[in-house]
């Protein structure tokens, strides 16, 4: 078998991983109602929609 020196990007494979973790953020962000809570205007604070999307973890205060 021959061997091939043709360079092989791994870049547009890089760019649908990508992708789909994006929509997979945007999914999950749709069903904790994320974007509800968010429009503007609605008035609620990080504290209360963490409480209201049942939230047990607490951000860390260095970030």
């Amino acid at each position: 078998m021959a061997r091939s020196d043709t360079y092989v990007s791994p870049l547009p494979l890089m760019r649908i991983s990508s992708g789909l973790w994006a929509a997979r953020t945007m999914a999950v962000a749709h069903e904790f109602g994320v974007f509800e809570h968010a429009r503007a205007g609605s008035g609620v604070t990080v504290a209360e929609f963490a409480n209201t999307a049942g939230s047990t973890h607490a951000r860390p205060s260095c970030c």
